[in-house]
């Protein structure tokens, strides 16, 4: 039997099955019409039987988000794992004393997190009066040593004196080298002392990144992957005024506790003191784990 639609003149409805049909005169026949089914209150979920609502395209802007932030994230992983400056690991500081310079680095030549050599060299005398620590990409200090000799015997010869070059012309020479053949994955440290117009001593301390940019600092400078964790170390430990066993000692304890919350850097210490006499080494026990 066809009923007429409340509120709808002129159209049957045929109840068959779940769906109805109307027919509206003059669209082509009948058509069929789904009802939202009606929910059971007696059902544990009565939600469940009223068929599912609109879809929320809002919902998924959130999760999106995420997965976005995650790929970025571990691109940036990807990235540091590959960072040319922290592969081969290692760290410098140097520090100012009373008369004296010194600087300290650690051993440890890896290859990412394994440790490649627990023997590598970071820390080059250029005269009595000056040394150069190098971190980054392991064989340019080579590269640089070997221009920077050919530059101090130079300067030797034509000053007919030793030593050939002073700590600002080691530091001044390097920076034009560097930004030269600017990108070089490499940060460059000089330390030393020489004798004013005036015969007092004067010290020297100056740190470059791969552009040869300077940072001429008056108590200390660091450089390499724990350099976070020696800014610190140092800011608390140094003290103006120090001797040149002090400056020893304190150079030692900053390396060592660096050490203990960077993975890249490791091993033994070489600590290097500079004074108007020529330059002293020392070689600390360190872990190698």
């Amino acid at each position: 039997a066809a009923d007429i639609l409340p509120g709808t003149p002129g159209a049957a409805v045929d109840e068959r099955g779940p769906a109805a049909v109307a027919v509206f005169p003059g669209n082509g026949g009948p058509q069929r019409i789904h009802p939202k089914p009606e929910p059971n209150i007696n059902h544990p979920n009565p939600r469940a039987m009223a068929g599912p609502g609109p879809r929320r395209s809002g919902a998924r802007v959130p999760v999106l988000l995420v997965m976005l932030i995650a790929m970025l994230m571990s691109f940036g992983r990807r990235v540091e794992a590959n960072d040319v400056m922290t592969h081969y690991g290692g760290s410098v500081i140097a520090m100012r004393g009373k008369g004296c310079v010194g600087i300290a680095c650690d051993m440890r030549l890896g290859a990412g997190p394994q440790t490649v050599s627990t023997d590598a060299r970071r820390v080059f005398k250029v005269n009595d009066g000056a040394v150069v620590a190098f971190t980054g990409l392991f064989g340019i200090a080579q590269q640089v040593m070997a221009v920077l000799g050919d530059q101090e015997r130079k300067a030797a010869l034509q000053r007919l004196k030793e030593p050939g070059m002073t700590p600002m012309a080691v530091y001044n020479f390097l920076s034009r080298f560097l930004w030269e053949n600017r990108g070089l994955p490499c940060e460059v440290v000089v330390a030393g002392v020489d004798k004013g117009e005036d015969g007092k001593v004067r010290t020297h301390l100056c740190g470059m990144d791969g552009l040869g940019a300077k940072v001429l600092n008056d108590d200390f400078v660091v450089a390499g992957t724990a350099s976070q964790s020696l800014y610190g170390v140092c800011e608390a430990s140094y003290t103006d005024g120090m001797g040149p066993e002090e400056l020893l000692e304190t150079l030692e304890k900053c390396m060592r506790n660096a050490m203990d919350r960077d993975c890249l850097s490791g091993g033994d210490t070489v600590v290097h003191i500079v004074t108007e006499k020529g330059v002293t080494s020392k070689r600390f026990k360190g872990r190698v784990d």
